[in-house]
């Protein structure tokens, strides 16, 4: 728990706190890997059918990505709050920065994947931008900065005055 005395210290806890911003990002790449690990059982996405197969998989992101992601972005900011003496406000909002920096990061890098691939001829960068930007990968974006902002309302209202 340091205290921000000096200006030079302020400045090191707002780069930890973009930095914590950043870490969840990359903590959340590792997790979707392992959790898309888990096996959907055949029969689920056969009960939805074919014309509510999108139903089927906005579903299996929420409770399956999107909640753990969530649980996540909300300890670690838990975490970040504790360790940076800052307001809370700037703190959350560095860390969603960093975050989006990293989310930022990773579509730059897709797409650049995809570009030398169409160079190769092997896909085109159409195929990605199709397939890749679907609302069911919305509630994934959103859960960690759902965790941070449940965080700092969490830890602004403990540290309200007393009335």
């Amino acid at each position: 728990m340091l205290n921000p005395a000096t200006p030079f210290l302020r400045a090191v806890l707002t780069l930890w706190a973009l930095a914590s911003g950043v870490a969840p990002f990359w903590l959340v790449t590792l997790f979707v890997g392992y959790l898309s690990a888990i096996a959907i059982p055949p029969g689920y996405f056969a009960y939805f059918e074919r014309q509510h197969s999108g139903l089927a998989l906005l579903l299996v992101n929420k409770v399956t990505v999107a909640l753990p992601l969530a649980v996540l972005g909300f300890l670690w900011s838990l975490i970040t709050f504790r360790f940076v003496r800052l307001p809370v406000v700037p703190v959350a909002v560095f860390c969603l920065f960093g975050y989006l920096l990293g989310v930022g990061y990773s579509f730059v890098e897709a797409v650049w994947s995809f570009l030398a691939l169409e160079a190769e001829g092997k896909v085109p960068l159409a195929v990605f931008l199709r397939s890749g930007l679907t609302w069911s990968y919305a509630p994934i974006v959103a859960a960690v900065p759902l965790g941070i902002f449940t965080a700092m309302s969490l830890r602004a209202r403990a540290f309200r005055p007393a009335r």
